[in-house]
This record gives C-alpha cells, sequence and structure tokens, in this order.
C-alpha cells in the first residue's frame, strides 16, 4: 500500500501566523439564485423527481426503472419546510444549482406543521401550512429533488391531546413512544393523514408519490439509546400511566421467560454475602484519620479549593473548577478487586446547596478504564447515606474510587467505607406473582449482572415490536411503496433495523457543546480540529463498519458545524468516500432551519449551508464524485459478524449500542480506509481479514484512488483523491520553496504557497466528465471548475481560542457579508497545449481572463475568488 503521493516540507507554519503576512480576506457571498454557467449542475437532477418511477430496494442498492440511484441531499427543518410559494421556488433552483437531489424534510411535526407553537392541537394538521409544503414538495420535484419524509422527529404530545406530565417523560417522548399504545396510536395517525393526503399541485398523495424517495419512522429515538443515555432517569423515573405501563411489560417479559419469582432469583444469582474487612486506606491521627488519609484530591493550576478534616467529617469548600470537567476529584487508592466478588461501598454526604456528583471505580493506572461501577448521585443539605453493592466488570490489582463532579458550593463526607460483600437481588416485596420487579438501571448496584442483561433483553423485544409493527402498518395498511426505515443505528439494535428496507446513520465531526444549559447560544464551543489529522480515529472507519451487509446505506446527517475553520473539507472527503464504500445517500445537516435565512450573506449558525460559502463551493465536486461516479467502488467487501446475539453480547458489555461496529468486535476499524466493510447481521465474517502495516506512509484504497497520509512529526495529515475526472486535495500543503510540485495527480500537478491555517481544499473537477488530456478529446476544449478554498468568517466575527483545541465565538458571530480567504497556487495540466482561466464570480459567472503561462495558471487572492472557470485545449 504505500506510496509517495507529495512531496512535503518537513516544517510547517504556524496556525495562528499574523494576518498581516497574508492578503485581506474578500468579501464572496455565493448568489442566491441559479445562473446558467459552470456552477450550475442543474442538468445533472432527471427532473422532474419520480419520472423512473418509485425507488426500491435491490439487494444492497436503491434502484427504479433506469438503473441505479444515489441520493446527494440536504435537510431542511422547522419553518424551511413551509415557505411561501416564491421563496419555495427559488429555494428548489438554488438547491438543484448545486446538484442536491435530495431533501430530508426534517422537524416539520414540532410546532410548524400544526399552525405554531400556539396551536389548539397537535393532531390535525394547519391548512395553510400543509399548503406550503405542497407547493414546496411539488417545486422540489419539480427540479429533480426526492424528499426524504420524517414521521417524528420532535413532537412532543402535552395536555392538549390529552397527554399529561410532558415535564415528567423523556425528550420528544424518545423511548416512550416505542411502547405507549397512545403515543404509537398518534404516530399512525399522524403517518396516515401525511402519506394519504393528496398534493393539489402533483395530484398524488405522498404514499403514491414516486418523488418521494423514502420514509424514516422515527429520528434517533431508540428506547434502547434513552436507557443507556442522558435520558434513563427520566425513563425509569415516568408518571403514570406511562411508568405503570413500563413496569407492566417488564413484568410481563420477566413471567415469560422466568414463570415464578424463585426461578428469577436463582437465575439473577442473587445473593447476600457477609461483609468483609474494610478496604479503604485509614491514617493515624484519631482527629482525623477517617477521611485525610482515605482521600487524595487530584487538581489542576485552575483549580481552588479548602479541604478540612475534623470529628470524622471531610468539609470539601470547590472555589473554582478546573481546566477539565473532573477537577476536583477525590480519589481512595491502594486496593485492589476481583470480577468475581461483590463490594459494598457506603459513605454518608450533603452539601450547601441540592448538587449532583458522580461515583466511579477504576484502574489507578493508564488508561484509567472504568471497571463497571458508575453513579450519579442527588446531594441535598440533610445529612444521607449512600450505599452501593456491585460486581466489577472486570478484576485489577490496583484500583481507585473516584468522586467527581463538583460544582462550586461546600461539600461535606463522612463514614466512607469499601468492603467486600454485601447483599444483591430481589427484596421481599418484589416478586413476578405481584408484578413489582422494579425496572433496572444500566447502573445498578441493587441487582446482579443479570438482571442488567435481562432488561437489554426485554429492550430489545420492545424495539422488535414497536419497528416491525409500525413497518408493516405502512407497507400493510397505508400501502406505501417507498423504502422504510426506523431510525439511526447506534440509536437502535442494528439487527432489529435491517429487518426494514433500509438503514441508515448519523455522524457530525465537532458537534457544539455546551458546557451548561442546552443550546444556551451565550455558552458554546467548537472543537478546531482538521478531519485530515484524525481520519484514522473518527468518522470514515466508524461510518463504513456500521453498516448493515445487504442493505442499502445512507447518511441522513453529516457536517463539520461553524465556526470549525476547517469545515470545507468535509463534505468533500464524505463524498469521495462514500462511493469508495458505495453508500446509498448522503444528507448534509442542513441547508436552512429558518425560512428567513433562504438567502443569507452570512454564515447564520453552526450547521445551515445557505450562507456558508466555503461548503457550498465544492458541491459541484462532492457530486462529481460520489453521484457521477467518479470515485469507483470497491466491489470486495470484509465482513464482521454482528447477529442478534453478538449485539446483545456488545451493548451488555459497553452498557450501550453504539460500539456495535468494528471496534466493539475487535476488528481494526482501520480498514475501511483500504477495503470497503461492512456487519452481516446473519453472524458471517470474513476469514484471515488483512492487516495494515504501520510503517505505510499513507492508508492507499484498494481502488488505488483515494489516499488518507497519516499524520507525523514531519507532516500534518492530507486526503486526496485522484480519479480520471475530478481530484481533491484538502490537508496541510505547505510552500516547498524548491519549485517543486506539492502533490502530482495523472496529469495535474497543484503547487501551493503559504496559506493563513497551512491548509486549504481545492477540488478540480473536469465537469463534461472528459478527463483532463484534451489530446484525447479530438480538439474539443475541456471544461474544468477549479474551487480553492481556506479561512473563512462573518465581518467582524471574533473567535475565542479555548484550552486545547476549544474554541467559541458565542455572542459574536459577526454580520455579513462572509469573508473568505484567496488560495495561492499553481495548477498544471501536462496534456494541454493551452489554458484558459477565468475567475468566477459570486454567481459563477466570469470575471476578466487571467494571462496562463501555456499550460499552467497562477492563482491567487488578488482574483478576490474562491471558484475559476477554465478550458484546455
Amino acid at each position: 500500500m504505500k506510496r509517495t503521493l507529495f512531496i512535503l516540507a518537513t516544517i510547517f507554519f504556524s496556525t495562528f501566523a499574523l494576518a498581516d503576512e497574508f492578503a485581506p480576506l474578500f468579501p464572496f457571498v455565493i448568489s442566491a439564485d441559479a445562473p446558467d454557467n459552470i456552477v450550475n449542475i442543474s442538468s445533472w437532477n432527471d427532473a422532474p423527481a419520480g419520472k423512473h418511477g418509485f425507488i426500491r430496494v435491490e439487494g444492497d442498492k436503491f434502484m427504479h426503472d433506469k438503473g441505479r440511484f444515489l441520493l446527494w441531499g440536504t435537510n431542511t427543518c422547522f419553518t424551511m419546510n413551509f415557505p411561501e410559494h416564491a421563496e419555495a421556488e427559488q429555494v428548489a433552483a438554488r438547491l438543484a444549482r448545486f446538484g442536491f437531489n435530495g431533501v430530508r424534510l426534517h422537524h416539520m411535526d414540532m410546532r410548524d406543521i400544526w399552525g405554531g407553537p400556539n396551536a389548539k392541537s397537535q393532531t390535525v394538521f394547519d391548512p395553510q401550512q400543509l399548503d406550503k409544503l405542497d407547493y414546496y414538495v411539488f417545486q422540489l420535484k419539480k427540479h429533480g429533488i426526492y424528499v426524504n419524509v420524517n414521521l417524528h422527529v420532535s413532537r412532543m404530545m402535552d395536555d392538549r391531546d390529552g397527554f399529561t406530565g410532558k415535564a415528567e417523560r423523556p425528550e420528544f417522548d424518545k423511548g416512550l413512544d416505542n411502547f405507549y399504545p397512545p403515543l404509537i396510536d398518534a404516530q399512525k395517525k399522524y403517518a396516515r393523514d401525511l402519506l394519504e393526503h393528496v398534493n393539489p399541485y402533483t395530484q398524488t398523495a405522498y404514499k403514491d408519490e414516486p418523488a418521494v424517495a423514502m420514509i424514516e419512522i422515527n429520528n434517533e429515538n431508540s428506547i434502547v439509546s434513552q436507557w443507556c443515555g442522558g435520558g434513563s432517569a427520566k425513563l425509569l423515573n415516568m408518571p403514570d400511566p406511562y411508568g405503570a405501563e413500563f413496569r407492566k411489560r417488564w413484568n410481563e417479559f420477566l413471567r415469560k421467560k422466568h414463570k415464578t419469582t424463585a426461578e428469577l432469583s436463582q437465575a439473577w444469582n442473587c445473593v447476600d454475602e457477609p461483609l468483609g474487612d474494610e478496604m479503604l486506606a485509614r491514617g493515624t491521627n484519631i482527629a482525623t484519620r477517617i477521611e485525610t488519609q482515605k482521600w487524595d484530591v487530584e487538581t489542576d493550576s485552575e483549580t481552588k479549593y479548602t479541604r478540612i478534616a475534623s470529628d470524622g467529617v471531610m468539609r470539601l469548600k470547590v472555589e473554582k473548577l478546573g481546566k477539565v470537567s473532573w477537577h476536583p476529584q477525590l480519589i481512595a487508592r491502594k486496593f485492589g478487586v476481583d470480577d468475581d466478588r461483590l463490594y459494598t461501598f457506603s459513605f454518608r454526604a450533603r452539601a450547601d446547596a441540592p448538587k449532583k456528583i458522580s461515583l466511579s471505580l477504576r484502574t489507578d493506572h493508564s488508561p484509567w478504564d472504568s471497571l463497571g461501577f458508575s453513579k450519579s448521585v442527588d446531594l441535598t443539605t440533610e445529612w444521607k447515606t449512600f450505599s452501593f453493592t456491585f460486581t466489577p466488570s472486570t478484576g485489577d490489582e490496583k484500583a481507585r474510587l473516584d468522586i467527581a463532579g463538583f460544582s462550586p458550593g461546600v461539600f461535606e463526607f463522612a463514614d466512607s467505607s469499601l468492603k467486600p460483600g454485601g447483599t444483591i437481588g430481589l427484596k421481599d416485596d418484589q416478586t413476578l406473582e405481584a408484578g413489582t420487579i422494579p425496572l433496572v438501571d444500566k447502573n445498578a448496584t441493587n441487582l446482579p449482572q443479570a438482571a442488567v442483561g435481562d432488561f437489554v433483553d426485554f429492550l430489545y423485544d420492545i424495539e422488535e415490536k414497536y419497528w416491525v409493527g409500525m413497518y408493516r402498518f405502512l407497507k400493510d395498511e397505508i400501502k406505501v411503496k417507498q423504502p422504510v426505515s426506523g431510525t439511526q443505528l447506534h440509536y437502535g439494535f442494528g439487527n432489529v433495523q435491517a429487518k426494514l428496507d433500509y438503514v441508515d446513520i448519523h455522524s457530525y465531526w465537532n458537534h457544539p457543546h455546551f458546557p451548561g444549559r442546552a443550546w444556551d447560544m451565550n455558552n458554546w464551543t467548537v472543537s478546531n480540529r482538521a478531519l485530515v489529522n484524525y481520519l484514522d480515529k473518527e468518522i470514515l472507519p466508524p461510518l463504513a463498519t456500521s453498516r448493515i451487509a445487504g442493505k442499502p446505506y445512507t447518511v441522513s446527517e453529516f457536517d463539520a458545524p461553524f465556526p470549525n475553520q476547517y469545515a470545507a473539507e468535509a463534505l468533500p472527503i464524505l463524498a469521495a468516500f462514500g462511493r469508495f464504500q458505495n453508500w446509498d445517500g448522503i444528507f448534509h445537516f442542513a441547508y436552512s432551519h429558518n425560512r428567513n435565512d433562504i438567502s443569507p450573506k452570512r454564515a447564520t449558525s453552526f450547521f445551515d449551508m445557505a450562507g456558508n460559502t466555503v461548503k457550498l463551493a465544492h458541491l459541484p465536486a462532492c457530486v462529481a464524485m460520489f453521484r457521477r461516479g467518479d470515485v469507483a467502488e470497491e466491489k470486495s467487501v470484509i465482513l464482521g459478524a454482528m447477529d442478534a446475539a453478538k449485539e446483545l453480547e456488545i451493548v451488555k458489555r459497553d452498557k450501550g449500542p453504539w460500539t456495535t461496529n468494528f471496534k466493539g468486535l475487535g476488528l481494526d476499524p482501520k480498514l475501511a480506509l483500504v477495503y470497503r466493510t461492512a456487519l452481516d447481521v446473519s453472524g458471517k465474517q470474513t476469514k484471515n481479514i488483512p492487516t495494515l502495516s504501520e510503517d505505510d506512509e499513507s492508508y492507499a484504497s484498494q481502488t488505488a484512488q483515494l489516499f488518507a497520509v497519516k499524520p507525523s512529526k514531519e507532516q500534518k495529515g492530507a486526503y486526496v483523491v485522484d480519479t480520471l475526472n475530478s481530484k481533491l486535495l484538502t490537508g496541510f500543503f505547505p510552500q516547498l520553496g524548491d519549485g517543486s510540485w506539492n502533490a502530482s495527480l495523472g496529469n495535474v500537478f497543484v503547487k501551493h504557497d503559504k496559506t493563513r491555517l497551512d491548509w486549504s481544499t481545492v477540488s478540480v473537477v473536469s465537469m463534461d466528465g472528459n478527463g483532463f488530456d484534451p489530446s484525447k478529446t479530438n480538439g474539443k476544449p475541456i471544461r474544468v471548475l477549479v474551487t480553492a478554498t481556506g479561512l473563512m468568517q462573518n465581518t467582524g466575527m471574533e473567535i475565542t481560542k479555548l484550552d486545547g483545541d476549544k474554541i467559541t465565538a458565542a455572542g459574536k458571530m459577526g454580520k455579513e457579508p462572509v469573508l473568505c480567504e484567496g488560495i495561492p497556487f499553481h495548477i498544471c495540466f501536462s496534456g494541454a497545449k493551452s489554458l484558459k482561466c477565468f475567475p468566477l464570480d459570486e454567481s459563477g459567472n466570469r470575471r476578466e481572463e487571467i494571462k496562463t503561462d501555456g499550460n499552467t495558471a497562477k492563482l491567487g487572492p488578488e482574483y478576490k475568488t474562491i471558484w475559476y472557470e477554465l478550458e484546455l485545449r
């Protein structure tokens, strides 16, 4: 696999070089219209959508009457799905201009389809809103753009329609609506009302509309992901009637499996073991021995605290938190644990106000792995005794107990103890006969691991009945003709999702983080990392090694959110990689969340593409590589065995579905950079799976078209696509200073000069698919679109660098227009005798021709553009 692609400098310029070393950023707002020029690829859409019949599933592919069908899409959300008629015409034309042939209709159900947040009901569509949706779909169809219909995303039923206790239920009723009959009935009513509705502009019901490419039942919604994730507390503590129904189902499941309480107790291995000797080290000072010697305090330079121990009570006053979320942290160490013994950890505690802390057992050495016990504890101003009995998931001779998650304030602890032994199992009033077996927390310390295992099996049973039941309702009762999916992989069980028509997944590179309140726009961070430096660890390998073999595969949400300064790389990389992996659809998230931002002149949010120049500009290259098929698909597939039994084993082991891919199987995820990969739910696995050499300079695909250049001490990362009709170079390509070329891709040569980030994304596309050598086209000139992007930001935007790679622009996102960096570089086409080059304006129209040197053009910031039209002769 070893191949040298670049001549790379061994010294990199500082990422934080002073701005005055470079030409100024310039305004470049891509126009909202769709003029007929080289950047308008609407002709690549086969309009109207649906002209070749319904999209259908054949094997692991989407097909229609013309043949293979691939979706390059985006999402429109909330009010953007309900534009005025003139707006719908404008948006559809612009989306087609950039080659989108799919739009996922997302978040329609939260408020807008009912008429807004003050609608009287969430069961009756607002006629005016429905008319706007119909016309929008009509315009998309007219422009060759299919729609992906989401049936449930964010509607949460409330008192208006007889559903009480909204605040105490999981957000958007996730998990609850997998089993609670009235909520399932509400979903079915919504589906029937929408899919049987006849669009007056197309004269077709949505269930009979071939321009509807697919239907998704429930976005990011699964009872197992709720139980494993942040929604667990609400799911397990719902008020009646929801909680009563959940407990009833659980006890019915146990009765079917274990028959009696006695059999259940035996199966769960319930035990009552006398407590042994104290394991936490004690000091010698009589006055303070209980706490000062047991617990160390781990901090960093930012942490400020005081600790006083007196009369057996340790008082910890936290004045300032550390650089990381777990500082300060209390640690008890110098003991070992076995994985076949019970242990009981107990203590008393209180705080100066209601506060939450976290407890965990882990190794007292690198990599400080969890040993299977973690718990979140709510403290009050009153003393309270806490006691937890558990069996470690793994034994270790050097273990430790951690108390973390502190917030500023005062915390008091006493009587902490860790002893072998304890009681774990059912209480006297918990019986199958009475139906009083309690629901199980994934970190349950009062029940054996067998109880957790049974609960995971129970959740699998719920999911299978729900997803298959909803699927059959859509297919048999409503009689939809489109492919149907359930929810995204790693939210639900993959083996259940594989029972539907196709499988879907979501992924984000550097998703925004909110340290305080969720979605607080005054308190957020984004990691300012380049994907090319993590290609072997994040995004590409997890996505590819999660695919279910034998099913079409879509990524219906993907983005590198603004203001990450390297975001232009993400979509071109995924487009090339997705086609190599033979995926069926990729949807960027999102075009716009707001119909008031249809044609903004700045980047308006983390996700929205409508005003993000560097994301829009490379779309023709993305469509060429993915939909047009410039990147070749790898034919052979490496399979990992993931039948239902193996999947359940992994979920029980890892307390969640997030590692149900090659990683969870113990296979190397990096194989996906070289080979096509998938999971076989029948349990078959490829024999003699190859291994990758750590000595290779890059991961080269089997097709010899894609190259992920490894970061090293000498160079940072890069990703290169080298095909007949498309070239992509994204990553760190510093100036060499010796006149040599940075990259040689067939007969196309690129040489970079210095940029603000020492990084850029350059795509080169033969627009008519005739390659880049005009000597082979019988005298016909070759049209080429070259796009070169670097730093982009809003006018007046202020980015603050925080700890590590974190940045923020909270409250300082700037105003219009968006400003872009001009990339200085040479490009040469060895097969051409002459070269014409035109910088393009914000509409994609030609500006004054640039003088070239034979077959070479020197391009740069003086032309105040990010794209160029070339003619090769």
